[in-house]
């Protein structure tokens, strides 16, 4: 979430990196803050929704992958498939 929030911050406040501290805080209105808070939240959810199927019962995000994995092995090497 960190680097989420990082980026927003840098965006809404037009500071480089190096100058990045709690004062830009201070500085942003309501509104730059819960358009982070939106963007933050929108991000993480995208990504949470990528590698769900990874950590739920029986694995089934892996178990796609690693069966897509099969068949190009298989198309391109059969042999070693």
């Amino acid at each position: 979430l960190t680097p989420l929030l990082v980026v927003g911050l840098l965006d809404a406040s037009g500071v480089p990196i190096e100058a990045l501290d709690a004062s830009v805080l201070e500085n942003l209105s309501e509104e730059d803050l819960g358009g982070i808070e939106a963007d933050c939240y929108w991000c993480l959810t995208k990504i949470l929704s990528e590698i769900f199927d990874h950590y739920t019962h029986g694995q089934p995000g892996i178990q796609k992958m690693v069966q897509r994995l099969k068949e190009i092995i298989r198309r391109i090497d059969s042999p070693l498939a």
